[in-house]
């Protein structure tokens, strides 16, 4: 049986996460286990909008999550988490998420037709607040051999990129999705069927909007 993980790197979106989880036809029921990271980043300022201690409750009622608490680090720490979260426990899968994202699941058997390409990384259609849809990087596959590592330049984002070894070598992960492209020009949007997701901030309030946004504009080596 193909073990599969969910990432999120979560921060004070309780009725976000709610919602994905209970979305049907949702995910939970499809996977093993949920890494649940939790944190505002570092340099941030902003309090949170619900009591922290609602997400314990969460925890309890949904037990593949496991919470991990990393509260004061950049965006590339807390995701390369859970990839060390997924090598650890043996997972063949990982899908990444962010709390304002929920996901469909309706069918894992196209996993297996997957797991035969070499690549690493493949794209999920991803419908984004019903003005767009396009597929993202979200859906990886094991050995999780790679991490995001600090950016060096001015333009880009940390966790824009995944590389081989740790981070340390020079192939960069997220880039092979290009290859299931390639290979499924028919396809309007490449996803891997299966597997959708949909991204909106509905749940969030427009002073967390603002917050995230002047946050995201003013730190590029998230």
């Amino acid at each position: 049986m193909e073990k599969i993980a969910v990432g999120i790197n979560y921060y004070d979106d309780l009725h976000g996460l709610v919602y994905g989880l209970e979305a049907k036809p949702g995910y939970y029921d499809k996977v093993d286990k949920i890494y649940l990271i939790n944190g505002r980043y570092e340099g941030r300022e902003d309090l949170p909008e619900y009591n922290p201690d609602e997400l314990d409750k969460i925890v309890e009622a949904y037990p593949k999550i496991e919470l991990i608490n990393m509260h004061g680090v950049k965006q590339i720490d807390k995701r390369n988490t859970y990839w060390d979260c997924a090598e650890m426990d043996g997972m063949d899968w990982m899908i990444v998420l962010d709390s304002d994202e929920w996901l469909h699941i309706t069918d894992t058997a196209t996993l297996r037709s997957v797991k035969e390409r070499p690549e690493q990384c493949f794209p999920i259609v991803q419908h984004m607040e019903e003005v767009m849809t396009q597929s993202r990087p979200r859906l990886f596959k094991a050995p999780f051999n790679f991490r995001h590592r600090q950016n060096t330049s001015e333009n880009g984002i940390s966790h824009g990129s995944l590389y081989d070894t740790y981070g340390e070598g020079d192939r960069d992960v997220i880039h092979e999705m290009y290859c299931w492209y390639l290979d499924h020009k028919d396809n309007k949007h490449g996803g891997v069927p299966g597997f959708e997701m949909w991204h909106d901030k509905q749940f969030r309030s427009r002073e967390r909007v603002i917050a995230d946004r002047v946050y995201y504009d003013n730190v590029k080596d998230r």
